[in-house]
């Protein structure tokens, strides 16, 4: 008890739920698109895909995408180069290194990193049907 009376409780915030999709930006790059569509349902599920989220979600999307084209482009390529004074790493490897520091810190600023310990508040990805998926598409339009 407190001096007049019982000490407040912490205020318990409501469970969130799922609501409609958060379309992504206009601007936002296809390959970007993808990855939101892929991350977007399940951070709507843990309530994180209100409007403060969606520039992290932007960055994270296009970092995602980017990282995937830099892999891809690497995994044809020796890892190092003939240089002037001996072998020097492909420039893609500090690429793909930088991006991959980047996308931590924002999945630990959402929450999906588990670095940052949201794993255990992210839910698997849900099995939903295409066609919910397909009908979202139809609706916004890349």
């Amino acid at each position: 008890m407190g001096i007049r009376g019982p000490l407040p409780r912490a205020a318990t915030l409501p469970a969130p739920t799922p609501t409609e999709p958060l379309p992504p930006p206009e601007w936002l790059p296809d390959g970007a698109v993808v990855v939101w569509t892929e991350i977007e349902p399940r951070l709507r599920l843990v309530g994180r895909t209100g409007p403060e989220w969606r520039e992290i979600l932007a960055n994270f999307a296009c970092c995602a995408a980017e990282l995937r084209r830099a892999a891809v482009a690497l995994d044809n390529e020796p890892l190092t180069r003939d240089g002037p004074h001996g072998p020097v790493p492909h420039p893609l490897v500090g690429v793909v290194v930088k991006l991959r520091g980047t996308l931590a810190t924002l999945g630990g600023k959402l929450g999906i990193d588990a670095r940052a310990g949201g794993a255990a508040a992210m839910p698997p990805p849900a099995d939903q049907p295409l066609s919910k998926l397909e009908e979202w598409r139809r609706r916004h339009p890349a």
